[in-house]
């Protein structure tokens, strides 16, 4: 299958028209084929980090949160699956669910940076199926909102946090919508956005508004990679104070201290493909082919381009700014 036709299959499944505006669009024909054969399902990250490179860097133009059964797909996989569960928890050394990066010691330092306690009200942006948000609530005593844009996610957190709805609560809601996502949250004094702000389809808008939504002495928190593609004219882009989120911060005048994680994320690829290759028969016997396949795919993609010097992972702390 070429590459055309590939991209045309791309658009039927996802129901998204595509404008191929750049020939260079073929240096991504395994990947789209490696999608389109696995009719995307659980290799739905990858859609979304797909749609990343192929709407920054050649024109292509999809959204890939209006492909929400999908995403409903995988969470149900990663509730469902013994193995993946073994493997989750063993590539983030912790007994949560979850398709990030996350590992404790990035976890550790958000606890540290932001010095939750029981008054405060904390909103998660993409929270999956809500154990990350779970877990800073039981750490902190905090109040913690999920939003996330699948509503299995949303059903599987709040059915799973049932006996904590005085301190945890999740709703749908999309991170291009998000008036409607913090329609009636109050009292809100922190944000964080852990790895969907690749969705935004304007950060300086996207970061704006969850700036409103926060009070005088509020704070949000940022973890993202920042990709580039040709070093020779785009390595300046991965410099902490240059990077697409961190000048969108700049913008709106919030003061900004940024952290390298690249590191954390080197360590974690590399411990995840060695876990994905030790747990490959399991995965195959268990019926999870697809999954196992994607992901060591990702991960392996992944890893040669934080150590050809493509890709870059930050952490971003701000306060608001009282504009009165």
């Amino acid at each position: 299958m070429d590459v055309m036709t590939a991209l045309r299959n791309f658009e039927q499944l996802t129901g998204k028209p595509v404008t191929v505006l750049d020939s260079k669009i073929q240096d991504y024909a395994v990947t789209v084929q490696e999608l389109i054969s696995e009719k995307i399902k659980a290799s739905q990250f990858l859609l979304s980090e797909l749609a990343d490179i192929l709407s920054r860097e050649f024109g292509v133009s999809i959204d890939p949160l209006e492909a929400t059964p999908e995403w409903d797909f995988l969470y149900r996989m990663m509730e469902e699956s013994p193995i993946f569960r073994q493997y989750c928890q063993a590539a983030h050394e912790n007994p949560m669910i979850q398709i990030n990066e996350m590992d404790n010691e990035t976890l550790e330092l958000m606890i540290d940076l932001l010095r939750l306690d029981s008054s405060s009200r904390v909103v998660d942006v993409g929270c999956g199926i809500g154990y990350i948000a779970e877990w800073f609530s039981d750490r902190s005593g905090a109040h913690v909102t999920g939003i996330d844009i699948s509503p299995y996610a949303i059903q599987s957190a709040n059915d799973r946090t049932r006996d904590k709805q005085e301190r945890l609560a999740f709703r749908v809601g999309n991170i291009n919508q998000l008036q409607t996502a913090f329609s009636g949250i109050s009292g809100i004094d922190t944000i964080f956005v852990l790895e969907t702000l690749f969705a935004s389809d304007n950060l300086h808008r996207t970061i704006g508004e969850l700036n409103a939504f926060l009070p005088a002495d509020g704070q949000m928190l940022f973890i993202a990679n920042q990709h580039i593609e040709q070093p020779e004219t785009q390595s300046y882009r991965l410099h902490p104070e240059q990077t697409d989120i961190a000048l969108a911060i700049k913008s709106l005048g919030l003061p900004l201290k940024v952290i390298y994680l690249t590191q954390n994320k080197l360590r974690y690829l590399e411990g995840s493909i060695a876990l994905l290759e030790q747990y490959k028969a399991a995965f195959i016997e268990e019926g999870q082919r697809d999954f196992w396949a994607g992901r060591i795919l990702y991960d392996r993609k992944m890893l040669k381009r934080v150590q050809g010097g493509l890709t870059r992972r930050f952490l971003y702390h701000m306060k608001k700014v009282d504009s009165k």
